[in-house]
């Protein structure tokens, strides 16, 4: 249990009232991002520490092929910080079931019970969306100690005017918890320099001819949200580094690692 863990039970953030919630949002700069921050990080370390009691979730993605022994790779340490390991350590039992039911005409995602302590995943959302639904229900786990029942629907990527739609507080937090602890900025940096070189990419001509040999004309004038973030995202073998893209490493959807990279500013726009 919690206690007998070792972790703190406390909540850095004070208890709200708590409805649904439905898309990853990105105006979170009311949200206290450090404090938040700082939860992931102390979680991710105590779950690191206490890593011989948990055996990582078999590999899914393309680059998690390894012996067990290499605890020093992206891939072990992304199956070691998975959902199902912290929720463990929390003292919550983390289960994938075949569905969850709806709610308000939704396919509910996620579920945490904290009086029965239990985080449910419906496996009716892709891998992806269980993973980051996994990682939000934690954020709720840690930071909101005023929930007891609550249900998640999918997370979707917004369209253009979702996007600027602000969602409710407790679920930002949520998101961006999960953000935070799936997709540790050190890791992040870690990759994103073996494929770039650099820990801050700029955009130019080359480099958006290398994200998109189709048309990097768009790149240099995005008009979508996230256009640059996403291309970065999905590249795979960029300029001949024979590596994987950046959300396959993650085992993220392509919108939330491209969110993850504008958080962390590792690209610098074009400058005509």
């Amino acid at each position: 249990m919690l206690e007998d863990a070792g972790y703190p039970r406390y909540s850095v953030l004070p208890p709200r009232e708590m409805d649904g919630a439905g898309s990853l949002g990105c105006e979170m700069d009311d949200i206290d991002k450090e404090a938040i921050e700082r939860e992931a990080i102390m979680l991710r370390n105590q779950v690191w520490r206490s890593r011989e009691q948990f055996v990582p979730i078999e590999p899914r993605g393309p680059l998690q092929r390894f012996e067990p022994d290499e605890a020093t790779t992206t891939g072990y340490k992304v199956r070691l910080i998975h959902p199902s390991n912290a929720a463990r350590f929390l003292g919550f039992v983390y289960l994938e079931v075949a569905s969850l039911g709806k709610f308000s005409d939704a396919i509910v995602a996620g579920k945490i019970d904290r009086n029965a302590r239990t985080i449910l995943i419906s496996q009716q959302v892709s891998r992806e969306q269980q993973l980051f639904t996994g990682a939000h229900e934690l954020g709720h786990a840690v930071l909101h100690r005023g929930l007891h029942l609550h249900r998640d629907r999918p997370i979707s990527e917004p369209s253009a005017g979702d996007a600027r739609r602000r969602r409710p507080q407790v679920e930002r937090e949520a998101d961006f918890f999960g953000a935070c602890y799936i997709m540790p900025n050190n890791l992040v940096e870690r990759e994103f320099v073996a494929r770039f070189g650099s820990n801050k990419l700029r955009l130019n001509d080359s480099v958006a001819w290398a994200l998109d040999h189709n048309d990097p004309d768009r790149l240099l004038q995005p008009h979508g949200w996230l256009d640059v973030e996403k291309a970065v995202s999905r590249v795979a073998n960029y300029n001949g580094t024979g590596l994987p893209p950046l959300h396959h490493v993650f085992n993220v959807s392509v919108t939330a690692m491209a969110m993850r990279l504008q958080e962390l500013k590792l690209i610098e726009p074009y400058a005509a």
